[in-house]
């Protein structure tokens, strides 16, 4: 791998601390150097995974302790977040905080996220990861973190006091995982190239006996989605077209591996169901949305992965 030659040297094993892995494609420059900078005092690494941008970031790590991985094309969320694991890993770093290029921690998110890792750790808890309470700025309110339903997700609201609570599977951004879990888990699945990349993994963990908790006090700013519009259910987070496309395709592929549990493929069908409704009604451009995932729906049923070639 080559890193950008303006920043620091990391020897291998010089650290065994947290290394932040921020994934980016098109960033906007001020949210970035707000994510760096709100990671400054709080981790022990920092590399930024570039999916082929359009510039050269470099100019937006300077100053930082951060290191530029750029793959010179998009190759999706889940082979950004494996080149950075496998930097952190060559460079001695114990523990993996993964982000997204739209978020900001709060000064205090790291340490609270280690000090509930060191607790659960201690009590002999086979951890997969723990999450941060994420909050859209942009509506002002939490978002709610997922335990599977009688008959659809339940998102439980978080609240900023210490209590840490199992949950079904986490957010990627936010999570700290430790490096052992990745080296028993496995990777990221490259093939769903974005979108459900964290989910199949946390069902992937769960099924070898690792369970996901979240942090009620560790906060993280972070929006959902392109913008968020406000249904009888709550704040709805609106992706793109394409976006929806890649959550239809691979929710159809997880739904044919065996390993994936029957109450997510259940409960995920009625999210998908109300989703088709929703955005096909409500939300312009209505027949691109709909076009788009009844194209994902198919591709999925055919076993197509990948980075998608659609029109």
């Amino acid at each position: 791998m080559v890193t950008n030659s303006t920043a620091p040297t990391v020897e291998p094993n010089a650290s065994g601390g947290t290394c932040a892995i921020i994934v980016t494609y098109h960033p906007d420059p001020l949210g970035i150097r707000a994510l760096l900078a709100s990671l400054q005092s709080q981790v022990q690494g920092i590399v930024v995974v570039d999916n082929g941008s359009v510039g050269d970031l470099t100019a937006l790590l300077s100053g930082t302790m951060a290191h530029l991985l750029p793959l010179g094309e998009n190759l999706g969320v889940a082979a950004g977040f494996n080149q950075g694991i496998s930097f952190a890993e060559t460079h001695g770093f114990c523990r993996l905080l993964l982000l997204d290029q739209d978020s900001v921690p709060a000064p205090d998110m790291v340490l609270r996220l280690n000090a509930a890792l060191d607790l659960l750790t201690n009590q002999g808890e086979q951890v997969a990861a723990v999450g941060a309470h994420l909050f859209d700025p942009n509506t002002g309110h939490s978002l709610g973190f997922a335990r599977f339903g009688p008959f659809s997700f339940r998102f439980v609201a978080p609240t900023r006091e210490a209590r840490i609570e199992r949950m079904d599977y986490l957010i990627s951004s936010g999570s700290l995982i430790p490096l052992a879990t990745i080296q028993r888990v496995g990777l990221m699945d490259e093939r769903l190239f974005i979108d459900l990349v964290d989910t199949e993994w946390f069902l992937r963990a769960a099924a070898q006996g690792y369970s996901a908790f979240s942090v009620g006090d560790a906060v993280l700013q972070h929006c959902l989605g392109d913008r968020s519009i406000r249904a009888l259910t709550g704040f709805v987070p609106v992706h793109s077209p394409l976006r929806h496309y890649y959550i239809f395709r691979n929710s159809m592929l997880l739904n044919c591996r065996s390993s994936i549990p029957l109450h997510w493929k259940y409960n995920n069908t009625v999210q998908l169901a109300y989703m088709l409704v929703f955005f096909t009604l409500f939300t312009p451009p209505r027949l691109q949305h709909l076009r788009k995932m009844l194209r994902g729906l198919w591709d999925g049923l055919r076993g197509q992965s990948g980075r998608a070639v659609i029109k």
